[in-house]
């Protein structure tokens, strides 16, 4: 894998314990790693904490990073992604399965200049993928993230999860038939409910809804990730846009 020559030499100094370096990581990655916390931990509260952590567990085990492997992104959102799993297979117990889900999700596709309904159920929009998210095991859950957040290959999720290829395959099939009918019962929702506006708009507005409902009935499964507020941009309520990167005092020994 080839990284940027500036990012080795700030993972290269950080190492000999240069904090600007670290800082420069920091900033650089912060809100892809906050973006999977967020997904993958249900709360902005908890994706700050594990965001602070993750940078944290970061520091220490930089020397070990070969960017002969994998890209330095793939790498932290792997440690990301086991930190938060680790955490929720603590917290839970036992997980609650994706086929135990009684409500799917409602998907839709806004337009790029939403009406006030359109902009309403986006934040519904939202709120329910987390929901869904919530309601997977924490291995899928890591899953559903790493592919459909991040675009990584079915290969390297299944080297950040610790599984076969064939069983990253399989879990995300099954979450993809969960989006695909999801998608299918927002549509139906629309035609009954928010969509009955259209005789009563203008015809750009009414357009607009139409072009909506185009774009999920083409876009399908696929565009689930995208409709709730895109892939690592605006992914929760609030971003740790203020925090500081762990000092280098909080280097365990």
């Amino acid at each position: 894998m080839s990284d940027d020559p500036i990012l080795l030499e700030w993972i290269s100094d950080a190492i000999a314990g240069d904090q600007a370096a670290f800082e420069e990581i920091y900033y650089t990655y912060k809100d892809d790693v906050y973006t999977a916390c967020y997904r993958m931990m249900g709360t902005a509260q908890e994706a700050e904490d594990a965001t602070q952590d993750v940078f944290i567990r970061l520091l220490r085990v930089l020397p070990r990073y070969d960017h002969t492997r994998a890209s330095f992104r793939t790498w932290v959102l792997t440690i990301t992604t086991n930190y938060c799993y680790d955490l929720l297979r603590r917290r839970r117990g036992s997980d609650v399965s994706i086929d135990d889900e009684d409500e799917p999700v409602a998907l839709t596709l806004s337009s790029d200049d939403p009406s006030p309904e359109q902009a309403t159920m986006g934040i519904e929009l939202r709120d329910r993928i987390q929901a869904m998210l919530d309601r997977l095991p924490a291995q899928d859950r890591a899953m559903v993230v790493l592919r459909y957040w991040f675009d990584h290959g079915y290969e390297e999720i299944a080297e950040a999860t610790e599984t076969s290829v064939s069983a990253v395959k399989s879990r995300l099939f099954r979450a993809r038939q969960k989006l695909a009918e999801a998608a299918r019962r927002c549509r139906a929702a629309q035609r009954r409910g928010v969509l009955g506006h259209v005789g009563h708009q203008s015809p750009a507005a009414a357009a607009g809804s139409r072009g909506a409902r185009y774009a999920v009935q083409q876009r399908g499964a696929s565009g689930a990730a995208r409709a709730a507020g895109g892939r690592t941009r605006n992914a929760g309520r609030s971003r740790p846009d203020r925090a500081r990167p762990p000092d280098a005092e909080q280097r365990p020994a």
